[in-house]
């Protein structure tokens, strides 16, 4: 039996458990629904980015036609090419779908079905926007429900887009990689990007005047997609460990995945909790926790669709949040308090270190219990809820580890939760 397969049967067997608090039933229900199904690929860029044709070569296939997209889509595994669009009415046409596929703009959003091998491991949603600043945002927001890993497409990474990328929910940064598809400008951006999007930079060569990817080009994205995936999923299944170790079931032991772009995965977790967005440019929606893709509607982003209106940044915070908030805050510093106490002059040895990470893991679970029994916490600051929520997954992982090296990722962690607590009660 694979290890995905043990998760899902260790997950499915603690989800039956009687006795068993509906915050962990629903992240059973959430991480069986990952583990089976594929990675979700979201695909960005202002308008004539060459978005389509990096889609197409994703999924090796000419499936949409370049410069006839002007509706959202999705793309995913079918047993027969089916087409479903929405019409600015609000009407809903389903069809056979003929390739390569053009969207007009009497559409709203088209859900895409084809029986090819690609869409078994990843589906991919094709991100249009009018390039209006606050469009993109409003895409950006929608489509991080949506994602698991986020490619921004660019000509030039102009100031403008690294500027979108920047206010970007911290959701979309954890997996994203930035595609050139002007492949003379790959030095410059990576010599004057400040949004460290352009660390993995993806520099692609364009044939047919921006309609196709180069084979090789091709080749290459579709590694670089793969290793992502791989990553992806093994942070689905480290979350997995990580719940079952949490309520005491019989969790398989991990192993490290290889790809063509990636070496095994380090035996100590890596910290995700390190994104910060600047602040929201004035006008534009602010970023917050986004719902989970099983509640999210299948209804484009902008005027059309709501947006999330409850962030930690709301003006309006309760009096009973903010005392909560309060409160964790001293918690988070009597918790690094201790911490300096026990820290030697010199060199933390290992066991003084799984001694002091006893300690974190404690205050990390005092925390996500103070902030989950107060209802106005998840009311008005979901975000602060589900951060705590992996920071005491990271924490679990750092303990059962219990080196040196891991007390001081411990630190770091607790360092960045006391910022959000604090950007949290600075709204």
């Amino acid at each position: 039996m694979s290890e995905t397969a043990d998760m899902l049967e260790g997950l499915d067997a603690l989800r039956s458990r009687d006795g068993l608090s509906g915050r962990v039933v629903k992240r059973c229900v959430k991480l069986i629904e990952r583990l089976q199904t594929p990675v979700r690929v979201a695909v960005f860029g202002l308008p004539g980015a060459g978005k389509a044709p990096v889609l197409n070569a994703l999924v090796d296939a000419q499936v949409l036609a370049p410069d006839h997209q002007a509706a959202p889509a999705r793309i995913s595994h079918a047993a027969a090419p089916r087409m479903t669009v929405t019409t600015e009415a609000g009407d809903t046409v389903s069809g056979d779908a003929t390739l390569p596929i053009a969207l007009g703009a009497d559409l709203l959003y088209a859900e895409i079905g084809l029986p090819l091998p690609t869409l078994q491991q990843m589906s991919l949603l094709n991100v249009v926007t009018e390039p209006s600043p606050e469009e993109c945002r409003a895409a950006l927001l929608w489509a991080a429900q949506r994602c698991d890993i986020a490619i921004w497409c660019t000509r030039t990474w102009s100031a403008p887009e690294q500027t979108l990328w920047q206010s970007a929910p911290d959701a979309l940064k954890n997996h994203a990689l930035l595609v050139a598809t002007n492949a003379a400008e790959a030095t410059r951006i990576a010599q004057t990007d400040q949004t460290g999007l352009s660390h993995g930079l993806c520099a692609i060569a364009m044939e047919r005047d921006m309609a196709m990817v180069s084979t090789e080009s091709a080749e290459m994205l579709r590694q670089k997609i793969a290793a992502m995936i791989a990553e992806a999923r093994r942070e689905d299944l480290d979350a997995a460990y990580v719940l079952l170790a949490q309520q005491g079931a019989d969790e398989p032991r991990l192993q490290p995945v290889s790809t063509p772009e990636s070496p095994a995965r380090p035996d100590s977790p890596e910290l995700r909790l390190v994104t910060r967005n600047d602040p929201p440019a004035p006008g534009s929606a602010s970023c917050g926790s986004a719902p989970d893709s099983a509640s999210a509607s299948p209804m484009p982003y902008g005027a059309r669709e709501a947006l999330p209106a409850i962030t930690p940044e709301a003006p309006d915070l309760p009096a009973a949040a903010r005392a909560t908030l309060s409160r964790m805050l001293f918690l988070i510093r009597a918790a690094a308090r201790d911490l300096l106490s026990d820290a030697p002059q010199d060199m933390l040895e290992d066991a003084a270190a799984s001694a002091s990470l006893v300690r974190l893991e404690e205050a990390f679970e005092a925390l996500l219990e103070r902030a989950e029994d107060e209802p106005a916490i998840r009311d008005t600051c979901p975000g602060v809820v589900e951060m705590l929520e992996e920071a005491n997954e990271l924490m679990l992982l750092l303990r059962i580890e219990g080196t040196a090296t891991e007390a001081a990722e411990a630190a770091v962690l607790l360092a960045q939760v006391r910022d959000d607590v604090v950007r949290a009660l600075a709204a």
